[in-house]
């Protein structure tokens, strides 16, 4: 049974543009954002998070093929023609796994806002490819893929195609935009606080400190050991260093917890003094990172009880969690899915219905209910399947329950029969030692009360008898 997509028609949340080696080479050199973001995804763990988690959604997900009939309304194909599924398999057999192209996908496009899905033939077998804005770039007609920022790109084959796909900024339509536009500020200063914390945390001075001995605690005869300066340090010094630094080279070991015994006037001890220069963290500065942190998950395109999930600025429990991971798929990770498998429809399964022979139009869109997060959805369907409002197919497709686990004819006449309480139908095709019409003579339910006999009721009267209070 067709079924019409709930949640859009042709409602794509992204541009997609077939582009030549000129056009890449056009954007990349006059885009100031190529490259700017990922340097905030490898420094700031909250941009990991949310980009990795959008990332692994995409990569558990899967399409489903679409068809526009007479009415102009795209519907759900229950049973895909064989040439779309031939159209499928080049896709899922690229030698990078599905998998991997959509995860790259879907980050690519949170932090640039672009991506460009890159198809080619290599050995006989089409590879696809979703390259970010840093690493393809076009050069002599031809297109380049870089390894490494510090490395010149390899040449792709020739007859590759490239498509672009970006989400397009609301100023200039040829510009993508991305949510982290707008946090640059912010990330910049989070960074810089977080280095300046850094660099006082494993400044050796501010930790170490000074310690200063008194006059009075040295000996005037010089130390025998030269410390490579040609200036004598005196006996006490010494052994004051070396079983420090004895301490921090085997911690394990039982001189590592024994005083340092030094010798000296009564007095002396206690002008010893252990000087730190290290300044308090200041509670100001915390404050500005967990505000400045708070603005940057308020900014992305992702509920902000997602973002913090691992910290304590937004509140989340095991009730809620899975409910808010469920928004953040289907708004704002399955749109990503749906335009990389609209663009997928134009590389790939348009050009191959076309060679086929195929008529109609079909397209690919991302199954939203191929990502199954668990919360109360395993009751819904149940409920759903329970009035009759979804059938086997999709409730099994809800569960995550593949189709080659469906029950048999006979299984499911004996499911029947378990469930209306007839043992002929429960043990149907059964080779039973016990005859089923015995099975069906035994009582089942609550214990009933007294010795279970049934006993001929009490033949009314319409008058008092004997004993009747009534009876004089």
């Amino acid at each position: 049974m067709a079924r019409i997509d709930r949640l859009h028609q042709n409602s794509l949340v992204a541009a997609i543009s077939a582009v030549t080696p000129s056009d890449v080479a056009s954007l990349t050199s006059t885009s100031t954002s190529t490259g700017r973001y990922w340097k905030y995804y490898r420094k700031l763990p909250d941009i990991r998070y949310v980009v990795n988690l959008v990332g692994r959604l995409l990569a558990m997900s899967g399409p489903l093929l679409e068809r526009m009939d007479d009415n102009g309304v795209w519907r759900f194909v229950e049973s895909p023609p064989p040439a779309t599924v031939g159209a499928l398999a080049i896709v899922y057999d690229s030698p990078g796994g599905m998998e991997d192209v959509s995860r790259r996908f879907a980050q690519q496009y949170t932090v640039d806002g672009e991506s460009f899905l890159t198809g080619y033939t290599k050995a006989g077998t089409t590879v696809l490819e979703a390259l970010s804005t840093s690493e393809l770039y076009g050069e002599n007609k031809r297109f380049y893929k870089r390894e490494s920022a510090f490395q010149t790109g390899r040449e792709l084959p020739a007859g590759t195609k490239v498509s672009r796909v970006w989400r397009r900024h609301p100023e200039m339509s040829r510009v993508a935009e991305t949510a982290l536009e707008a946090l640059v500020d912010d990330m910049e200063t989070l960074m810089f606080l977080n280095d300046a914390l850094r660099a006082r945390v494993r400044s050796r001075l501010a930790a170490a400190g000074i310690v200063f001995l008194p006059n009075s605690l040295t000996v005037a005869a010089p130390s025998e050991v030269p410390d490579g300066s040609g200036a004598a340090i005196d006996p006490v010094t010494r052994q004051i260093i070396e079983a420090m630094a004895a301490a921090i080279d085997n911690p394990d070991s039982p001189e590592a917890a024994m005083p340092i015994v030094v010798r000296g006037p009564d007095d002396a001890g206690g002008r010893i003094k252990h000087i730190t220069l290290d300044r308090m963290i200041d509670e100001h500065e915390m404050a500005l990172r967990k505000e400045l942190r708070q603005n940057i998950l308020n900014g992305l395109d992702a509920p902000t009880e997602i973002a913090s999930a691992s910290s304590t600025m937004v509140n989340t429990n095991h009730w809620n969690e899975s409910s808010v991971k469920m928004e953040m798929w289907e708004h704002t990770v399955a749109p990503i899915g749906d335009a990389l498998w609209e663009a997928l429809t134009q590389m790939v399964l348009v050009p191959w219905l076309k060679k086929t022979g195929v008529e109609g139009r079909y397209r690919w869109r991302v199954d939203r209910d191929s990502v199954q997060i668990r919360n109360n959805q395993d009751e819904k369907t149940r409920v759903a399947f329970d009035r009759a409002l979804i059938g086997d197919s999709a409730a099994r497709r809800r569960l995550g329950i593949p189709d080659t686990d469906k029950p048999s004819d006979v299984e499911y006449v004996r499911s029947v029969g378990r469930q209306m309480g007839v043992p002929e139908l429960a043990f149907y095709q059964m080779d039973l030692t016990v005859d089923p019409a015995e099975v069906s003579s035994v009582r089942t339910g609550p214990v009933r009360s007294g010795d279970g006999r049934d006993l001929p009721g009490d033949t009314p009267n319409d008058e008092p008898q004997r004993g009747d209070p009534r009876v004089r």
